[in-house]
């Protein structure tokens, strides 16, 4: 508004508009001063934060990539909505109506994606998200980006040339005027530019609708939930019809990682081990499939294609104990490009794909149940429940992965290019190359739950045998900066869960890189693949910072025990004896690798996690051994409860306690145990003094408030320091909501005292003081004769506790003068 009223506003427009210029002259400037701004401004990034790069010692500059991301996800996008705010100020009577139209264009963005117009197609200059991976680059992103910008650069050119053509000259031409000169104003070569616009706009625009609503699917948010609702209306009435269990699983697996395709053909075993006949059961599979089912005695009817969903007929039905294979044939093959929610499963170098995207299920599918409490009502459907009840006993032969499965017999041929290695669950038989295709067969010696995956890259290995157990990493060539610090925290969880809970059950662990399209990692039977993002590029010198790696891997590692050996049945709290004990089972690794004294930051950085996120909680927070899947409780607050109670009952018991509940549920599907059954293993080595702590960490949901308020110290003749602390410790009961009845403090709280700041020093020679004290409602005075001069101090100071306010545990020692 600024640049285009600037003359007026000098008083200088009548003179600069009588100059004998064409309109170009005066136009064309402004815009490109505009765009210089833009570029400058993203130059000035690029520069100052390769200087930053440099100041760390990284020297591998890709300008390449900074320019490619930047000129296609901001420049592009930035210089068009120029181009539009230019144009808005030239048809209006003054800057400010401009900036009104301009802010009215913004605001309507909004509006209209909420009113469902989220296609791209409808907001300028906006394109499909485009993630950059060092393994895959920008993929097959890049077709998509290209015709999104040649879409909206069509309008844009349309936008300069009317731009142009109607710039104001005079302040008594009014736009009414300036149209009715446009046609005269532009010329021949305007209206062919305006014609070329418009071919572009319309052209790929059509070219554009074809690929993302006719080669694939569009569907908006709101047709998504409609389509979610109409699902559960139809089949959640046999959520409890009894359904046959996998047994066996044997595939052939292609893919075909350039074309982005992949290919499985094989077979399940499946038994009846219900005590009713089944004749029927539900199949459905993923809308990105087509599955051909190929056995002799079944036929699937009443197949609807919006869910990919049927019902799988018997005949003759199945008698229970009887057995019955059937086998299938599957095709997976992304084409073109999608508006969103594209599909990364098979990329050009670092596929991953498992089995519950890939292939046929079984029953009614839960996971595709709406949860959102508003769109629920708005359908006029009941209140969303996320878990059967923890003491609903009809579905503790229902594990996490579901009913149609419990333990089964694996085995696996996969293929993939020539120039890549596939990776699956199980030990590798034999590999071979025929043509342009190599082959991996792979086979599982014990039964492994019905969850697997598949994963196809150009690896670089690292591998090193470790007491008789293989430990590989399948990493990316330019990525070998963390492989070894992967590779030790795997050697540490090995030693320290053999220790604590049971040998490690498999030959070896194999740990693989896949892109950055997601940022997580997850535990397979002896399989790990984790996201280049979190794990592979991490800066880790820094050794103030917390050892994100190490804890990642150590977690997936507990996976090993904690759900591969011991799962839970699919009831609340389910996820506590899985992400709960394996948060806790890295804590160990940590403390093994660095000490327990340099836990401190990251059992904060957990608190303060979960206390930020229980704030956020849409439905109800239950108390930890009624979790509902919401991960801010199993994660951060079951990773810091199974850590206070090792500290409450000691090492020896708490970990002696998981020892003997893993012995009696190890590979247990009938039934699968509860956060009951481990609560009674936990109390059973607890004094009476400990239940009422062991009640409130998980049948309820309580918080403390422990504040040290002043600490002093003076020295004494015989050259020690007296050390007084004032603390403060209140204690609530919260309920699901939030609201919050306060009790009564007493109990022992750990208090320490320290040389030096247990944030950032090294060891443990900074512990001068490190015990438990009783600690009361209310103020607390509490004095202590430590060697050295004390510096920190403070109750709790390795945030073992649910505090509300961890900042305020640990304060500065002042020290009085003698």
């Amino acid at each position: 508004g600024e640049v285009v009223w600037r003359e007026r506003q000098l008083g200088m427009g009548d003179i600069v508009d009588s100059t004998p210029s064409n309109n170009w002259t005066l136009y064309f400037p402004k815009v490109l001063a505009l765009f210089t701004v833009v570029f400058a401004l993203l130059a000035f990034g690029v520069a100052f934060t390769t200087l930053f790069q440099a100041s760390r010692g990284y020297t591998h500059f890709e300008f390449s990539v900074y320019f490619k991301i930047l000129g296609v996800t901001y420049l592009i996008p930035t210089m068009m909505a120029v181009i539009l705010s230019i144009f808005l100020q030239i048809i209006s009577p003054n800057k400010y109506i401009g900036m009104g139209l301009f802010v009215l264009y913004m605001v309507s963005s909004l509006v209209l994606y909420n009113l469902g117009f989220e296609h791209n197609l409808w907001n300028f200059a906006e394109t499909p998200s485009v993630t950059f991976s060092d393994m895959n680059q920008f993929g097959y992103f890049t077709k998509a980006m290209l015709a999104y910008n040649f879409y909206w650069l069509g309008l844009t050119i349309i936008l300069v040339v009317l731009g142009y053509g109607l710039y104001r000259r005079g302040a008594e031409y009014g736009f009414k005027y300036r149209w009715s000169q446009l046609t005269t104003n532009l010329g021949k070569s305007g209206i062919t530019s305006v014609l070329v616009g418009v071919l572009m706009f319309v052209g790929m625009g059509s070219y554009i609708f074809y690929q993302t609503r006719v080669v694939n699917k569009f569907i908006t948010s709101d047709q998504q939930f409609d389509q979610q609702a109409q699902y559960e209306k139809t089949y959640k009435q046999f959520e409890n019809l009894a359904i046959t269990t996998i047994t066996d699983v044997n595939l052939k697996v292609d893919i075909y990682p350039y074309q982005r395709k992949v290919t499985a053909d094989g077979y399940y075993l499946l038994k009846n081990k219900t005590d009713t006949i089944i004749n029927k059961q539900i199949i459905y599979w993923n809308q990105a499939s087509e599955v051909e089912i190929i056995a002799k005695g079944t036929e699937i009817k009443d197949f609807n294609d919006e869910f990919n969903t049927g019902w799988l007929h018997f005949n003759p039905a199945l008698q229970p104990g009887e057995t019955k294979r059937i086998n299938y044939k599957v095709s997976r093959q992304a084409k073109g490009f999608v508006d969103n929610n594209s599909d990364y499963s098979i990329v050009a170098n670092g596929s991953f794909i498992n089995n519950f995207v890939l292939l046929p299920h079984f029953g009614y599918n839960k996971n595709y149940e709406i949860n959102d409490r508003q769109e629920r009502k708005k359908r006029d459907m009941s209140p969303p429940q996320r878990m059967a009840k923890l003491e609903d006993d009809s579905m503790y032969r229902t594990g996490i992965f579901g009913n149609e499965a419990d333990f089964i017999n694996y085995e696996a041929i996969v293929s993939t290019s020539k120039d890549q290695f596939a990776i699956t669950p199980g030990y590798l038989q034999k590999q071979w190359v025929e043509g342009e295709r190599r082959y991996f067969h792979y086979k599982m010696d014990t039964p492994i739950h019905a969850f697997f995956s598949f994963l196809s890259g150009k690896y670089e290995v690292k591998k090193e045998i470790y007491n008789d157990i293989s430990v590989e990493v399948y990493y990316y060539k330019d990525h070998n900066k963390n492989v070894q610090r992967m590779i030790d925290s795997v050697k540490v969880s090995l030693d320290v869960f053999k220790q604590e809970f049971s040998p490690y059950q498999y030959r070896q662990v194999r740990v693989i890189e896949f892109p950055r399209y997601a940022s997580f990692a997850q535990s397979f039977s002896n399989t790990i693949p984790y996201s280049e993002d979190i794990g592979f590029i991490a800066d880790l010198r820094d050794k103030e910072k917390i050892d994100a790696v190490a804890f990642v891997t150590a977690h997936e590692m507990g996976h090993q025990w904690w759900a591969h050996q011991v799962a839970g049945a699919n009831v609340q709290g389910s996820a506590v004896l899985s992400e709960s004990l394996s948060e806790y089972s890295a804590y160990l690794v940590l403390e093994k690798m660095y000490g327990e004294h340099q836990l401190r930051k990251f059992l904060k950085f957990e608190m303060d996690g979960y206390l930020r996120r229980r704030s956020g909680e849409i439905l109800e927070e239950m108390p930890l051994m009624r979790a509902e899947n919401q991960q801010y409780i199993h994660y951060q607050k079951g990773g810091i409860v199974m850590y206070s109670l090792k500290d409450r009952l000691g090492a020896d018991k708490f970990n002696g306690a998981l020892k003997r509940f893993l012995e009696n549920y190890q590979y247990a599907s009938d039934p699968y145990p509860t956060t009951l059954d481990l609560i009674r293993y936990i109390k059973a080595v607890a004094t009476p003094d400990d239940m009422k702590f062991i009640d409130d960490v998980f049948a309820k949901i309580t918080l403390f408030d422990l504040k040290t308020k002043k600490a002093t110290a003076k020295k004494l003749a015989n050259g020690n320091y007296q050390v007084q602390l004032s603390i403060e410790a209140d204690k609530y009961y919260a309920d699901g909501k939030g609201e919050e009845t306060k009790d009564r403090v007493d109990d022992y709280f750990d208090i320490g005292i320290f040389s030096d700041d247990p944030d950032t020093a090294k060891g443990d020679k900074h512990v001068l003081k490190f015990d438990k004290e009783f600690i009361k409602t209310g103020e607390n005075i509490l004095t202590f004769e430590v060697k050295e001069l004390p510096k920190f101090a403070g109750i709790d100071p390795y945030i073992k506790m649910i505090d509300r306010n961890s900042n305020d545990n640990m304060i500065a020692v002042e020290l009085l003068e003698e």
